[in-house]
């Protein structure tokens, strides 16, 4: 199964999570291979608990942004400059996974020891895009999440990525940077009505003791047990960003970005008690969120391995091929 060539061929691909021989992070590869069947679409899940040119520059060292006041006034800028009658029902950004999944996603493919593959679940196009483009060209860019790139070039990605019936499918990042790719793909993730974790959840989360002193493999086994019990949707993505932020944490010597930075950049999107994001102010529930989402990301590879295929979500798309159409 050939490695795509390019960050610009993952369009209406499929994202084959490969999983590992070892539990090293650094072992984890991505691949993109066609579907048979293009136009199948994934069932909405019923459990869900609510209905270019690259720049390689390091970038000057920032004070870290808190990403849900930045999407908020991103927001307030982009919908002051868009004329209502531009404006159409199926978006991306700021709708919920439910509603987008449908219309905007992306296949995951998970292929085992065996080399036997099959569907796992769909993640939106936006931030599939990114994230291929991301590790592909990123993973050695110190401080790539910290300063998202040209507000205006990420106003024009967002757009793309909003915009029916492609949805960014086909897009090549020709006149756009890493750092402007990191910025929409963070954009979207603060966009979310509710965080990956769904906040019906967070007590249970809470309930873990992310202090235990008998080891590792207690928590990993309790947090396996929770994260089975998000809607099918949020699970996925969930595993797809962990693997992602996995890959940039293993390269932090020289990109900067360790577990500890990227948690701290991500949790408020990833965990939080309450969809309003005004609630959630309170120190010790903001670190308790940065300190489980570093322990997620540090053991990624247990939560991947072993997780079932979420057949009630998606349609069998039959057989995959490996040619990668244009």
């Amino acid at each position: 199964m050939p490695v795509v060539s390019s960050a610009s061929e993952a369009s209406d691909l499929n994202v084959n999570l490969i999983e590992p021989k070892s539990k090293k992070k650094t072992n984890r590869l991505l691949r993109l291979f066609s579907p048979k069947a293009r136009d199948e679409k994934p069932k909405v899940p019923r459990e869900s608990l609510s209905s270019a040119s690259v720049s390689t520059q390091k970038t000057p060292e920032t004070p870290r942004r808190d990403l849900t006041q930045w999407w908020e006034g991103f927001k307030r800028s982009s919908d002051a400059n868009t004329p209502t009658s531009g404006r159409t029902a199926q978006r991306v950004f700021g709708v919920s996974l439910n509603t987008m999944i449908p219309y905007a996603n992306v296949a995951i493919s998970l292929v085992d020891e065996d080399g036997k593959s099959y569907i796992y679940g769909y993640v939106p196009i936006v931030v599939a895009k990114c994230g291929v483009f991301l590790k592909e060209k990123g993973t050695e860019v110190e401080g790539l999440f910290v300063t998202p790139g040209s507000p205006q070039r990420i106003a024009e990605l967002k757009d793309i990525f909003d915009t029916p019936d492609r949805y960014g499918k086909g897009l090549d990042w020709v006149g756009y940077t890493l750092h402007d790719a990191a910025g929409v793909f963070m954009l979207f993730l603060a966009s979310l009505p509710e965080p990956v974790i769904p906040c019906e959840l967070y007590q249970a989360f809470r309930a873990v003791d992310i202090y235990e002193k008998e080891g590792i493999a207690k928590l990993v086994k309790e947090y396996q047990s929770l994260i089975k019990l998000l809607p099918p949707l949020n699970r996925q993505l969930l595993l797809y960003l962990l693997d992602c932020f996995a890959v940039f944490a293993s390269k932090s010597e020289l990109n900067k970005a360790t577990s500890d930075v990227l948690a701290s950049i991500f949790h408020t999107s990833i965990l939080r008690r309450s969809n309003d994001f005004d609630h959630d102010v309170n120190p010790e529930f903001l670190i308790f969120s940065k300190e489980t989402l570093v322990f997620l990301i540090e053991n990624q590879d247990h939560f991947l391995i072993g997780m079932e295929s979420s057949s009630d979500t998606v349609e069998d798309s039959g057989t995959t091929t490996n040619e990668v159409p244009d």
